[in-house]
């Protein structure tokens, strides 16, 4: 398995646009994918086929998750 990179507040710009070499990083958290994505797809997460809108998701989901501690308030 390749290393996957950590998307942090320093490097957060180089995800800006998606690259398939990003896709490793965002998917550690598919299963975060919304429900419905999945259902649309018969239950196949594929990177392939995500929208600009699940890729974002991912994104910002990934920042959130790696950044924020548990049990942070804002």
């Amino acid at each position: 398995m390749k290393n996957t990179i950590n998307i942090k507040p320093d490097n957060f710009d180089d995800f800006t646009y998606s690259k398939i070499s990003h896709f490793q990083t965002i998917m550690k958290h598919s299963n975060a994918v919304p429900h419905k994505w999945k259902e649309a797809n018969k239950g196949v997460i594929d990177p392939s086929l995500f929208t600009l809108k699940i890729y974002q998701y991912l994104l910002v989901y990934t920042f959130i998750y790696d950044n924020i501690p548990k049990g942070s308030k804002t």
